[in-house]
């Protein structure tokens, strides 16, 4: 089956399962679906968790081993529904005597569970209330959130030191001490999609720019970013040797063509390692520190989300991590391989438009 006839077929499912009969080349196909809302017409083989498989292209898989085409919804938190213009409504509308506590979390919970019926969603994306959607128990795959790193671009303060090290020990301890907290205790849910991420995360000297309008979140102050912050860390940290690294290969060991770059004079890239605080702004128009920061921002990434992915995999491989910036365990976050391609060529763009910026105002 084309990937078009399956779209069709399973779109279809917003509109009620009886209205998968068939597809639009006249065969015919099962319309049944097992109780993941994998479509059985597509069959793989089964896990008892959810995964992907290669087959001419990536398929969600079922832990019933059918494919799986995820409608999800986002944001249903529950307090969205209790806010001051619209609480009355929904006590109303929901048959509680308050838009709080157990009876409106229970009265919530059985609205969605009849509502996702009507709109064809069968996963629970991300910020979601968890707590609330999946007890006692869930009843339709989810994704689980974890937050190794605090940096999304809608929080107004999100600090320097949230910009933490991630080539430090302390890091892999911290992810694998969540990884025991959030993972452990669902590893055996066969319900669970996948683990999800900070959301769209702070990268790039556009992401960390002032932000003067609304427009995706509050007004808030630039932020440092992870190449200005890990680049002016004592010698003591493994962030700030790695930036040393990076640079050394890039200038091929001639620190003279570092110094030109930067304005600076430094008699080696060991001298670089002792200077704390040594550059704290980056000159948008500078075309070679631009592209210091993208390589050694691809090398921070490549370590956060590889470092939070082994802590994961120690305990839960058989889940997805399907993340904003992807995944199997050795599936779509292939650091080194074409998943995460798109990545890099984003972090390029948006310095080549940061650039382009700085240099038409000089």
């Amino acid at each position: 089956m084309r990937r078009r006839d399956f779209l069709k077929c399973a779109s279809a499912s917003v509109l009620g399962v009886e209205a998968l009969g068939r597809w639009s080349a006249g065969q015919a196909t099962s319309n049944a679906l097992d109780r993941y809302g994998g479509w059985k017409g597509k069959e793989f083989r089964a896990t008892g968790f959810f995964r992907l498989e290669k087959e001419n292209r990536w398929w969600l898989v079922t832990p019933e081993g059918n494919a799986f085409l995820s409608f999800g919804v986002n944001h249903l938190h529950m307090g969205w529904w209790a806010q001051p213009y619209n609480r009355e409504v929904w006590r109303e509308r929901l048959g509680v005597a308050q838009a709080r506590g157990p009876d409106f979390a229970r009265a919530f919970r059985t609205w969605f569970m009849q509502e996702r019926h009507r709109f064809g969603f069968n996963t629970l994306g991300v910020h979601n209330s968890l707590d609330v959607l999946n007890a006692p128990e869930p009843f339709m795959p989810y994704v689980k959130p974890i937050t190794f790193v605090d940096i999304p671009h809608w929080k107004q303060d999100v600090s320097d030191d949230n910009f933490v090290d991630v080539f430090s020990n302390d890091f892999a301890k911290h992810c694998d001490n969540m990884a025991a907290e959030h993972v452990t205790p669902l590893e055996d849910d066969p319900y669970l999609l996948g683990y999800a991420m900070t959301d769209c995360p702070l990268l790039t000297e556009e992401d960390c720019r002032q932000r003067t309008d609304v427009i995706g979140g509050g007004r808030r102050a630039a932020r440092i970013g992870w190449p200005r912050r890990l680049r002016n860390l004592s010698i003591n940290s493994a962030g700030k040797r790695a930036y040393v690294d990076c640079v050394r290969q890039l200038y091929r060991n001639e620190i003279r063509d570092f110094n030109a770059t930067y304005g600076t004079t430094f008699n080696s890239f060991g001298e670089i390692e002792t200077a704390r605080d040594w550059r704290l702004e980056t000159d948008l128009s500078n075309g070679n520190e631009m592209r210091d920061n993208v390589e050694f921002l691809e090398l921070v990434i490549a370590k956060y989300y590889q470092t939070a992915l082994n802590a994961i995999s120690m305990i839960d491989a058989p889940n997805l991590i399907p993340s904003k910036t992807g995944r199997q365990h050795g599936g779509l976050l292939q650091i080194d391989g074409t998943p995460y391609q798109p990545v890099r060529k984003v972090l390029r763009a948006s310095a080549d438009k940061m650039y382009q910026i700085a240099t038409s105002r000089l």
